[in-house]
């Protein structure tokens, strides 16, 4: 058997995961801090506009993990 020929426990190149996790982390900051003014406010948009972001930002956090090489 060829060590490190793939599978499971084959090194992961942590280069694109950097670059992943900092467009996701931008894009869940931004979507976090678009806000509307107090006039325009709705319970409805602020849950959907927060659960968005808590996807980017849970994408990003996994590919900070992945980046620093703590593979889950």
């Amino acid at each position: 058997m060829v060590p490190n020929s793939g599978g499971r426990n084959a090194r992961r190149r942590p280069r694109p995961y950097r670059f992943l996790f900092h467009v996701e982390k931008s894009l869940g900051a931004t979507i976090y801090e678009a806000t509307s003014s107090r006039r325009t406010r709705s319970l409805a948009k602020e849950l959907t506009t927060g659960a968005v972001a808590s996807v980017f930002l849970g994408f990003g956090s996994l590919f900070l993990l992945l980046s620093s090489g703590v593979y889950v």
